[in-house]
């Protein structure tokens, strides 16, 4: 599969050169996996039980870990590309309120490490 890239750090299309590129292999899962962990529930008009319940469940105050930490691993599961989780870590840092996720996944084209901080 290939996709659009995407700039990791304002997470809207990448122009280099006023051109699109496209990316494929482990960069376009690790991409997916970044646009489904920041995908909140009811978001999408056309399907609003699509998506994270991050307002029901995370960005409240003292959040369930194991709760927010089965969401989350549902949705790196349902990830196209991702076969397996070989490693998953999370903390949740009550005086700035981040949820800092950490993970490994086996992938169709191989392993990636990837960490999230999520809003």
């Amino acid at each position: 599969m290939m996709d659009i890239a995407l700039n990791p750090q304002t997470h809207d299309l990448d122009i280099v050169t006023f051109d699109l590129y496209l990316i494929d292999g482990i960069d376009q899962i690790a991409q997916n996996l970044n646009i489904t962990l920041r995908f909140f529930l009811g978001e999408w008009y056309l399907d609003t039980l699509v998506g994270i319940p991050y307002y029901q469940y995370i960005l409240i105050k003292n959040p369930n870990q194991i709760q927010v930490d089965s969401f989350l691993m549902d949705a790196i599961y349902d990830t196209p590309g991702i076969q397996n989780i070989t490693a998953y870590s999370s903390a949740y840092n009550g005086n700035t309120r981040q949820y800092n996720v950490n993970f490994t996944a086996s992938t169709i084209d191989g392993e990636t490490e990837i960490e999230v901080l999520l809003p």
